[in-house]
């Protein structure tokens, strides 16, 4: 299969950076280097994403503990002090 590109200015500048970024000698072999690392990052963003609603999940769990735990305390030491 064969790509043509024909690039506005900017869109130029972008893949020249993404060849320096790259360190691929040609742009085609970056676009393609691109969509490989796009894949990746993707992938590697959705496993984040999840573990950090995971992480969320499990604050909020100890939050409602703790402050549970602070209200049976504040309670203890008002029968206590009866």
């Amino acid at each position: 299969m064969a790509l043509t590109l024909r690039p506005s200015d900017e869109q130029q500048k972008a893949l020249e950076q993404c060849q320096a970024l790259l360190g691929e000698n040609t742009i085609t072999k970056s676009v393609y280097r691109t969509a490989e690392e796009y894949i990746k990052l993707r992938q590697k963003h959705t496993r984040l994403e999840q573990d950090h609603e995971t992480l969320q999940q499990q604050y909020n769990e100890l939050l409602h503990s703790t402050k549970a735990l602070y209200v049976a305390d504040a309670r203890l030491r008002e029968l206590i002090a009866k």
